[in-house]
C-alpha cells in the first residue's frame, strides 16, 4: 500500500506493508444453512471481494483512522479481514462457511449504533453478522492491548445465536429458482433489507 506524506504534492510517497495471513491465524466458522450438499455442485457463482473505510471522525487519536475491513468470498466460503495502518491488531482474520450454500455477490458493510455489521446473502439464506464497532472496543480497556496493539472486531467472532440475525429461503432446503445477485441495507431502525435477482426475472425482498 503506498500512500503520499502528508504535505506533500504527490511526488512523494511511503510504502505500508500489510503482513500476509498465515493459515493458523484463521478463526473459522460454520453456519449450517439447511442446504444439501448437492446445492454447492449444481449453482455456481462468481467469487467477489470488497472494501470498507471506517467513518473517520476526524481526530488524531480516532481508533478508525487508516483502519478498513475487506472481504473475499468463494463458494461457501467468506472471509473477512480487519487492517490499521497505525496498529497491530489481534484476532483480525475470520472465516466464515455458510455450509453448501454458495454466496451471491456483493457483501456490505455498515456502521449502526454501536455496532458494526456485515450482510451476507446466499442462494438460501440472509444472514446479518454482528461485531462491536472499535469506537466500543476502544472505551473497554480489556480490548486494548497497548498504544501499539488492539484487539479486532473480529478477536470474540463467533457463530450467530440469535435466530433473528439469519433467515431461511428454502427451510425444506429445495431450491426452485437460482438467485444470480443480490443487495442490502441497513435500516434506521436496525433491520436489514436485502433484494435479490433471480433467474426468473422475480426480484425477492427480505
Amino acid at each position: 500500500v503506498k500512500m503520499a506524506a502528508p504535505g506533500s504534492k504527490g511526488g512523494m510517497f511511503r510504502e505500508v506493508t500489510v503482513s500476509t495471513a498465515s493459515a493458523s491465524r484463521w478463526k473459522s466458522i460454520t453456519i449450517c444453512t439447511g442446504a444439501s450438499a448437492s446445492t454447492l455442485q449444481d449453482i455456481k457463482v462468481a467469487e467477489s471481494c470488497g472494501g470498507y473505510a471506517y467513518r473517520d471522525i476526524g481526530t488524531s487519536a480516532s481508533c478508525m483512522r487508516n483502519r478498513f475491513i475487506y472481504w473475499r468470498t468463494y463458494q461457501d466460503v467468506l472471509e473477512l479481514v480487519e487492517e490499521s495502518l497505525d496498529l497491530t491488531l489481534s484476532g483480525n482474520l475470520v472465516r466464515y462457511r455458510f455450509q453448501d450454500t454458495p454466496i451471491l455477490p456483493k457483501v456490505t458493510v455498515h456502521e449502526s449504533h454501536g455496532h458494526v455489521i456485515v450482510l451476507v446473502a446466499t442462494v438460501a439464506s440472509v444472514h446479518r453478522l454482528v461485531f462491536p464497532h472499535p469506537s466500543q472496543l476502544n472505551r473497554q480497556q480489556q480490548f486494548v492491548l497497548s498504544e501499539q496493539n488492539a484487539s479486532s472486531i473480529f478477536y470474540d467472532a463467533s457463530l450467530p445465536d440469535e435466530p433473528k440475525n439469519q433467515f431461511l429461503l428454502t427451510p425444506g432446503g429445495s431450491i426452485n429458482c437460482h438467485l444470480l445477485v443480490g443487495t442490502s441495507c441497513i435500516c434506521s431502525d436496525d433491520h436489514a433489507l436485502f433484494v435479490l435477482a433471480a433467474n426468473t426475472g422475480a426480484v425477492l425482498i427480505v
